[in-house]
This record gives C-alpha cells, structure tokens and sequence, in this order.
C-alpha cells in the first residue's frame, strides 16, 4: 500500500486512535491515515504493524530533522 505525503500533525490522532486514548485538542485529523488501516484487498492490518509502520516513519522525519539540524548549525559556527 502507498498514501500520498501527509503532514505529521496527523499522526497524533492516528496513534491516539490505535491505543483507544482520548485525543487532546489538535490540528491533525484521524480522516487523513485512517484508509492506512485497511489493506488494498480489504482485509484490516493489526494495529501492532502499523504502529511499528508509524514508529518508523516518525523515527526516519527525526534523523532527518536531525542532520539537517546538525548542517545548519555547523555552517552557522563556520
């Protein structure tokens, strides 16, 4: 399965979904994820495996802000 980009704001109502919690007031919408629960031949995916989906993608955008965090603040001592 592949979804178009999304903004992040959006995970947090995914996850709060998943782990049946009660969202806190936010930007983020559970409509925009919530056809990633439901593989293309209709059967539903374990929560388990998307959280751990979730969790890598959330771990990829941090490295990302990181090294580009690391750039910025090399060049600017330069």
């Amino acid at each position: 399965m592949t979804i178009d980009g999304f903004e992040s704001i959006h995970l947090y109502s995914l996850m709060c979904h998943l782990l049946k919690l009660q969202p806190a007031p936010n930007n983020g919408s559970l409509g925009v994820l919530f056809p990633t629960l439901v593989e293309s031949d209709k059967t539903a995916v374990t929560w388990e495996r998307t959280v751990i989906r979730l969790i890598a993608a959330a771990v990829a955008m941090n490295v990302a802000l990181w090294i580009a965090f690391r750039r910025r603040t090399v060049h600017h001592l330069e």
